[in-house]
């Protein structure tokens, strides 16, 4: 359509009209570019806090494994509740606060992080005995069964599995 009116006024001679329409033209395209600059720079600006939050939840984990090594189990945990606030879709995360919890025999505390973390490795039989475990000790046996038969189905000699279905009557 533009490109219609810029030859109608050429061939009319509307040297007026047409520096208008060369304007315009000249101005959509500025403008789009524009934008279009604007955008990446708000998306490099996102992309520059998520690795800034994902870095800061690496020092907190990493803070977390050296209080491990120092005996400081109570330290680790509160590196790890960081952790998960400034990352709370990090899995290893919560591997981590599910295993100190669970050392820690706060069952109930192990639970959730248990599960969040069975959402994306549903095989992982260490998590599947932690979760059991803590189920069977808040007394969620229903819950505990579950876990206790999914971990014998995974691995039919594992002992622990089997003991915990006979104590939950799964």
């Amino acid at each position: 359509m533009i490109l219609r009116r810029i030859r109608q006024h050429v061939t009319a001679h509307n040297w007026f009209a047409v520096s208008i329409d060369l304007v315009i033209v000249v101005a959509g395209v500025f403008l789009g570019m524009q934008v279009n600059s604007w955008n990446e720079d708000r998306n490099e600006a996102q992309q520059g806090r998520d690795y800034r939050a994902r870095l800061i939840g690496e020092l907190y984990f990493n803070a977390s494994l050296c209080h491990n090594q120092l005996n400081q189990p109570e330290l680790a945990l509160a590196d790890l509740d960081n952790a998960i606030k400034v990352n709370p879709e990090s899995s290893i995360y919560r591997v981590g606060r599910c295993i100190a919890l669970f050392n820690k025999h706060d069952f109930a505390g192990a639970l959730p992080d248990c599960e969040f973390t069975l959402g994306s490795a549903p095989d992982d039989q260490n998590m599947l005995y932690a979760a059991a475990m803590s189920a069977e000790q808040t007394g969620d046996k229903a819950k505990a069964a579950k876990f206790y038969k999914h971990l014998h189905d995974l691995n039919p000699g594992d002992a622990r599995a089997a003991d915990g279905l006979k104590r939950v009557g799964g």
